[in-house]
């Protein structure tokens, strides 16, 4: 194999293995002033999700790491709220009995406030309702965002979507501030079945549709930021279903100084494609394992690391397809009989490492590197021999529904032997400084793409005068002037390709309180890219307002825009035949796919 970012993978699991040693934890029995048992007694460590609750004898037991300090709480609704401060030993089972006291008290009115509004259109989404959508496709984040306005998909079996007429490889998609990439030669990017961010390990999620800041990269219709979890304590998830399975765990150790992350996923859609329209075996697989490990080297500064590898394995024998087309005065059928089949694989994977350095509270310095490698293989050899027959409507016959005359045969032939191999290295800088009411973001990063592509490809039709192409002079013609067997769709070539990008953003943004209680921010920022296939230099200024107006508490004015420029990625430089777009060339399709997406949006947010 040539994907390097493997071997992160492999190193994760003997560290792992070690976090599963916490055979440390508090058990006992809570009751209340008479001695009575209290069920449902919520024990939490503080500043976690971590917890577990009495049952009904009043007991409970939490497991705790080792050698760490921390405050555990004991609370229930109509009783005073114990907290105490808890260090285990390694092996130490202590036992702690807890009494609450009730308690009577009327609370008053409680008004909440926030004053820190954002002038960016990014959306805050709620990863807990991941697991509360139905998803064919595995694609549990992405199923999320296309309930939101202006998200729409053309395919529940695949995880793309599109935004606001967009294509869907015109969204940007981050994981811990790590750009992601998707799979190039598969055909318009939708028979990708399983998403590369994997719900288990997801904790904060946020998507713009447009009108997003200097901050996200040269992409036309979205933002998808992605943050992973960061565990405290040790936890696990299996999921078992016909479509495939799911498992995860996560912990910490060595004081909480080491924490890791990781999940495995499996996929088979064989089961739902059964009922398509053209018949045959489909046997389509799925297979990722992904993982991060982030070590405290002190409170300030902290390494990471995070691997991605996935499988997307296609095997299709087509057999027969049925399909009736047309209208009552006139109804056909054809019938289509397969012989061949199609083998694709698609792997991938993601290496990255990242140091985040925090001399105080107000600054944040970040540094990236990270590599994408993919290795792509398309073959097939499909043969299909077609009947066209046209249908008895009078609905008086008996013949009703049934093919009464044939009026057309052919055959076509498919061939396939493409493979592709490429390789994405970046090197970024991220820095930001907040305060109550400026912040602050820039960043820079270097790019290099190699890309090793070998591409054959036709298509071969015999058409019987009736299936197109047609000879050109000849349409419809019983007897053509030139054969009816005709080789089209020839794509052949052997592309060896290596691109150095650089780009870089600065983004600031004000908060500001007038006479009135009214609260505004304003945000201005600008994004630059150079593009090394054609030495291209494209400047991105952008923009944002927003108001919150004192009158109205629940109302959000916001008024957001910029130029947003997307270079062509490599599938775009291809051209049918495949040969490459000239360099020279390559300045009207950035034009045509950036320039003329001017996007200025004025949103009004309405909370109630």
């Amino acid at each position: 194999m040539r994907l390097r970012c493997t071997l992160l993978i492999l190193m994760m699991f003997p560290i792992l293995l070690l976090g599963q040693d916490n055979d440390n934890y508090i058990y006992g029995k809570i009751t209340d002033n008479n001695g009575n048992s209290l069920e449902l007694v919520n024990v939490a460590v503080l500043g976690t999700s971590y917890g577990v609750s009495s049952n009904s004898r009043g007991q409970y037991e939490l497991h705790l790491p080792a050698d760490t300090l921390l405050n555990v709480v004991y609370s229930f609704v109509g009783y005073q709220q114990i907290t105490k401060e808890i260090k285990l030993k390694s092996g130490e089972h202590r036992k702690i009995d807890i009494s609450l006291s009730s308690t009577s008290t009327t609370l008053s009115d409680i008004v909440v406030s926030d004053k820190q509004i954002n002038s960016s259109t990014i959306t805050r989404l709620d990863a807990r309702e991941i697991a509360m959508i139905p998803s064919s496709s595995a694609g549990g984040v992405e199923d999320l965002v296309k309930t939101l306005p202006g998200v729409s998909s053309t395919n529940e079996l695949s995880s793309q979507y599109n935004v606001r007429g967009g294509n869907f490889d015109e969204n940007l998609i981050y994981i811990n501030g790590i750009e992601i990439y998707k799979p190039f030669l598969v055909g318009s990017g939708q028979q990708e079945g399983m998403s590369v961010i994997n719900p288990s390990l997801v904790s904060n999620i946020d998507f713009s549709a447009g009108g997003f800041s200097a901050e996200y990269g040269d992409k036309l219709s979205s933002a998808l930021d992605i943050t992973y979890k960061k565990p405290l304590l040790p936890a696990a998830s299996l999921s078992l279903s016909f479509l495939g399975a799911e498992a995860h765990a996560e912990g910490s150790v060595m004081k909480n100084k080491l924490s890791y992350l990781i999940g495995a996923r499996y996929k088979n859609n064989k089961y739902i494609l059964g009922n398509m329209e053209t018949k045959g075996t489909y046997q389509p697989n799925f297979t990722d394992i992904q993982g991060i490990l982030s070590y405290s080297i002190s409170p300030r500064l902290e390494v990471s690391a995070f691997g991605y590898y996935s499988r997307n394995s296609y095997l299709m024998v087509p057999e027969t397809r049925e399909t009736d087309f047309g209208n009552i005065q006139a109804a056909h059928r054809i019938t289509i009989y397969f012989d061949g089949k199609e083998s694709s694989n698609y792997n991938t994977g993601l290496g990255a490492l990242t140091l985040n350095f925090s001399p105080n509270e107000d600054l944040n310095l970040k540094l990236i590197a990270s590599t994408y490698s993919a290795i792509e293989s398309e073959n097939y050899d499909i043969q299909g021999q077609y009947w066209i027959g046209q249908l008895e409507t009078n609905p008086g016959s008996e013949q009703t529904g049934n093919v009464i005359s044939n009026q057309g045969v052919g055959t076509y032939i498919e061939h396939a032997r493409n493979d592709f191999y490429s390789q994405v290295f970046n090197i970024d800088h991220k820095g930001a400084f907040k305060n109550d009411l400026f912040t602050l973001k820039w960043g820079a990063r270097y790019q290099h793409q190699h890309f090793d592509d070998f591409i054959n490809e036709w298509e071969m039709i015999d058409s019987a005068g009736f299936s197109l192409p047609h000879p050109t002079d000849s349409i419809g013609s019983p007897n053509p002037p030139h054969p009816l067997f005709d080789i089209r769709h020839i794509s052949k070539g052997h592309n060896i390709l290596n691109i150095n990008n650089l780009d870089g953003f600065v983004n600031s943004e004000w908060t500001l309180n007038t006479k009135n209680d009214d609260v505004m921010t304003l945000s201005l920022g600008l994004r630059a890219n150079y593009w090394g296939y054609n030495n291209e230099v494209n400047i991105s200024p952008r923009a944002g307002f927003a108001i919150k107006p004192s009158w109205n508490p629940d109302m959000l004015f916001r008024l957001s825009g910029g130029v947003y420029v997307q270079p062509p990625f490599y599938r775009e430089l291809r051209m049918f035949d495949g040969s490459l777009v000239k360099p020279q060339d390559a300045t009207n399709i950035t034009s045509r796919l950036g320039k003329d997406h001017f996007s200025l949006q004025q949103k009004y947010i309405i909370s109630i």
